[in-house]
């Protein structure tokens, strides 16, 4: 359980992540998710509401606004799922929407429920969504319901979590569709063309993808389980140890990701990829469609896609000018250095953990290169590498 408002410091959330807010209404989640992330991170698996966070988002949001701050999103939820079952007695999540409604801040919705579409979630959500406060992430792990019940146990199934969005088509509100965990040939169910056509017809804004990690022993079980008739590829999902967690490799996903890149393209819809860092391949300013949010009135911080995005423009970035380009020239606009001080002590130092953390993975040959595939450190400088020939 914790009531901490900021994701923790790590080489694969501090480099990439726009918004590092959180809030977690609940312990835990009980659509029982065989990939679930959050047993990694919780000691509890009961699920209750977590009040502690509730009491601190409250106070967070607040304080900020009464500062004349410009607003971090918030993420609801990281590790749990805020329309699980127990959100329909308890509406823990409920008193987080409403208390961005009433003080105007923007927040990230991912879920894999459908409990927002009934009353009185909807005319929350609805207005946050009509202010451009808020993006609904709905997250989909295949739109196979079959395959769907072996992963995702108790969530509702995928051609539920369509028929909501389908009743939604008709408005122009900025709804993401995440393919996580992707799964090769299994997210992209029956086949890319035709899943690109569902949601274009569902007025979908922004697609991402974040590619299957698990234990070994877990993951064998699940790809045997799923009788998948291809091979894929498995790498350590640990950058400096063997941490007993692997993920699909990119080399396995590339393919895929490429032809679904092209094809939403071609339709219209944004597309990026979740702590991949294939920016090569991203049609959107940022990862987690937050563009379709008011934009202006947001602060986000600098990440690896920024960097990749100045040297495309201004070619590569010595190092011994890296603290001078990054805090001179990428900063500006940016939730970032002198900045961080303003917003409240309970996120403030440790943003700047994350900002640290950034610098660091970016000064390092090693873990740059396997964190971010299209940026790579040579001869003391950091320049944009070319998947074509490094895969």
């Amino acid at each position: 359980m914790t009531s901490s408002l900021v994701i923790n410091v790590s080489n694969y959330v501090s480099p990439y992540c726009y918004s590092l807010l959180r809030a977690e209404p609940y312990t835990s989640c009980d659509f029982k998710c065989w990939y679930c992330y959050s047993r990694w991170y919780w000691r509890t698996i009961s699920v209750n509401v977590n009040n502690s966070t509730i009491t601190l988002v409250k106070k967070f949001v607040k304080s900020v606004m009464r500062r004349g701050l410009k607003p971090i999103p918030l993420r609801l939820s990281t590790l749990s799922d805020p329309f699980h079952s127990l959100e329909a007695k308890a509406k823990a999540s409920l008193i987080v929407l409403k208390e961005c409604l009433k003080h105007e801040y923007p927040i990230i919705i991912n879920t894999k429920g459908v409990l927002y579409i009934r009353k009185p979630w909807y005319n929350v959500v609805k207005k946050l969504l009509d202010r451009a406060l808020a993006i609904l992430q709905v997250s989909i792990t295949t739109i196979n319901d079959s395959i769907s019940k072996l992963l995702e146990v108790n969530a509702p199934p995928p051609s539920e979590r369509l028929k909501v969005l389908r009743s939604m088509s008709s408005t122009d509100l900025p709804i993401v569709i995440r393919l996580s965990p992707f799964i090769p040939y299994v997210s992209t169910y029956p086949n890319i063309k035709e899943l690109t056509s569902l949601f274009k017809d569902l007025n979908i804004k922004h697609v991402i993808v974040e590619g299957l990690r698990l234990e070994p022993k877990d993951i064998n079980k699940l790809l045997k389980t799923l009788k998948l008739k291809i091979k894929i590829d498995l790498q350590s999902y640990s950058l400096v140890s063997d941490s007993g967690v692997v993920k699909i490799s990119l080399k396995s996903l590339l393919r895929e990701y490429i032809t679904l890149y092209r094809e939403l393209k071609n339709v219209g819809i944004t597309f990026a990829t979740c702590k991949e860092g294939l920016y090569n391949i991203h049609t959107s300013p940022d990862c987690c469609g937050i563009y379709l949010m008011n934009n202006d009135n947001v602060a986000l911080r600098p990440t690896l896609y920024e960097i990749y995005n100045y040297i495309k423009t201004y070619g590569p970035i010595d190092l011994n000018k890296l603290d001078e380009i990054f805090y001179k020239v990428i900063c500006v606009n940016r939730l970032c250095d002198d900045t961080l001080t303003q917003y409240p002590r309970v996120v403030s130092k440790t943003l700047r953990n994350h900002e640290r953390r950034l610098i660091k993975v970016l000064k390092d040959s090693t873990l740059l290169h396997k964190i971010c595939p299209v940026l790579k450190l040579r001869d003391n400088l950091i320049i944009v590498n070319d998947l074509t020939r490094s895969l």
